[in-house]
């Protein structure tokens, strides 16, 4: 595969990330609405809304400085030159709203501290935007902690869950769907994470081609998810 034909790959695959996540906030709000805000679902809209709004602006910039080559001198002044700016907005997103929709799916006293924990994360990443790992570059602690964050919770949902006496066969339960996509994500990134410096310096194709891979299985995890609140019961 040329470069050219890899580059259209990967804005295919955008655009196809871009609709997964649009499914998702699609088939929430026809769950949702009237809803009331104790429910789990409400904070996994106000989750999947804020990344898919992140996703559009992401697309957007990335059209702008390919289109209209007189925002560099603006861009420069900042020191933005690719759009790893955009990542503490994923990170804070994740950190408040996901923490918030596995709160209200594990047992009580465990969601209180699913709490505290999500908004201690979202302090952390502020602090670590503006003073230590900042915008401009990749946060390898960043990515490192949304990852572990996110299998960190699907398991504790996991164990919980299978620890239960299965009020719901395993395949009906429209949670376990969700948080499956969402096991899935961050376990392949995880993955991605520790071994993508590696791959890089050794076998760059391997490494492009992973990232390929790593975008189809999110775009697999978002439809799943959309799957599951469409069968989920709260």
């Amino acid at each position: 595969m040329t470069e050219t034909a890899y580059a259209q790959l990967v804005i295919n695959l955008g655009y196809g990330l871009l609709a997964a996540r649009g499914v998702l906030l699609f088939v929430l709000i026809r769950r949702l609405f009237p809803i009331s805000s104790q429910q789990a679902l409400y904070w996994l809209f106000w989750n999947s809304l804020g990344m898919f709004l992140i996703a559009v602006f992401e697309l957007v910039f990335i059209y702008v400085i390919n289109h209209y080559p007189s925002t560099w001198p603006f861009l420069a002044r900042l020191e933005i030159d690719d759009t790893f700016f955009i990542s503490p907005f994923y990170f804070l997103n994740d950190f408040l709203f996901l923490n918030l929709f596995f709160s209200k799916i594990v047992d009580k006293k465990i969601g209180n501290w699913v709490q505290y924990a999500g908004f201690i994360l979202v302090v952390f990443e502020i602090v670590n935007t503006l003073y230590f790992e900042g915008y401009k570059d990749a946060q390898p602690i960043g990515s490192f902690l949304i990852a572990l964050n996110g299998i960190i919770l699907s398991l504790l949902f996991f164990r919980q869950y299978f620890l239960s006496k299965f009020k719901m066969p395993l395949l009906r339960n429209g949670l376990v769907f969700i948080v499956g996509g969402i096991f899935f994500q961050y376990i392949f990134s995880i993955l991605f994470y520790f071994f993508s410096d590696l791959l890089y310096n050794e076998n760059i194709i391997l490494y492009y081609q992973i990232s390929t891979v790593r975008m189809v299985m999110d775009i697999s995890a978002l439809l799943l998810m959309a799957y599951g609140v469409a069968k989920v019961k709260i």
